[in-house]
């Protein structure tokens, strides 16, 4: 995984390997947006929700799938 210049401190980078971990209940202030903490939160956070909708529409898809062929068993 990359991570963004943006996420990336002075002579160290930010490691993300653990972003699962990262839940909606954390509290973070956001009050400073130049703060290392809350830029790798934000971020993770917008990951998780980009790969919880992908889940989602994957969830759907197969749920619509089944359905079309419950409908094919049907009419035949």
């Amino acid at each position: 995984m990359t991570v963004p210049d943006s996420l990336q401190t002075i002579g160290k980078k930010v490691f993300l390997g653990c972003y699962k971990l990262v839940t909606s209940y954390i509290d973070v202030s956001f009050d400073n947006e130049d703060d290392p903490t809350s830029q790798v939160v934000a971020y993770l956070r917008s990951k998780q929700q980009r790969e919880e909708a992908e889940m989602d529409a994957r969830t759907r898809r197969l749920q619509q799938r089944q359905e079309r062929k419950e409908k094919t068993k049907q009419n035949t």
